[in-house]
């Protein structure tokens, strides 16, 4: 596992390549990148859920979609003509999907680990430095150098929305036009954990 999350930042290929040195100097069998894979999620909790979406992109099948099979927008099915399965029955098998990692298992993970919930408490720390500034200078800061100073953050801090305990997340959507004549038809989604003080940056 150590050797899998040193090379979260590589190829696949590496894990394997470095696996296989492992194997041929010490004898060592360590598990494959498939197996190791499915071990961090098992320990974590941290699965990705896969959705069937619109073909053309147009919506996803849940929620109040959930029912149809074929998409109100562009007339295009959800599932590609019927195929056999393996055992012998038919399968529907979607024509695209989308997989979501839920943030809620990715959150509790990160207060499992002893270094990480430190560093989760940077939040806690600054804003009490931040308010303890405003309160000693009037009001004012004498710099504005993060998220945290944020007159839309103080806000929230004021007015009780955020609480000492609460984690606070930014949420970042954007497409990607991935043909060059073609409208954008990806699109990727992410949260931003804005709580710790990661590698010597402020987030």
């Amino acid at each position: 596992m150590d050797l899998f999350l040193a090379t979260t930042n590589s190829s696949q290929e590496t894990y394997t390549s470095i696996r296989k040195a492992i194997f041929c100097r010490f004898g060592v069998e360590v598990l494959s990148y498939d197996q190791i894979k499915r071990r961090v999620a098992e320990l974590s909790g941290v699965i990705p859920v896969a959705s069937d979406m619109c073909i053309n992109s147009c919506l996803a099948y849940t929620g109040p979609f959930a029912e149809l099979d074929t998409c109100p927008t562009c007339g295009e099915p959800q599932y590609n003509p019927i195929q056999l399965a393996a055992s012998g029955g038919k399968k529907q098998v979607a024509r695209q999907q989308f997989h979501t990692i839920p943030i809620g298992p990715q959150l509790q993970a990160l207060w499992r680990d002893a270094d990480s919930a430190l560093n989760l408490r940077y939040r806690e720390e600054i804003t009490t430095e931040i308010l303890t500034e405003l309160e000693r200078n009037e009001g004012l800061l004498n710099s504005y150098d993060d998220f945290f100073h944020g007159s839309d953050y103080l806000t929230a801090i004021a007015e009780g929305c955020i609480k000492r305990d609460d984690i606070v997340l930014m949420f970042s959507l954007d497409g990607a036009q991935l043909y060059q004549n073609k409208a954008s038809d990806c699109w990727i989604a992410i949260w931003v954990v804005l709580d710790p003080f990661v590698f010597g940056e402020k987030y």
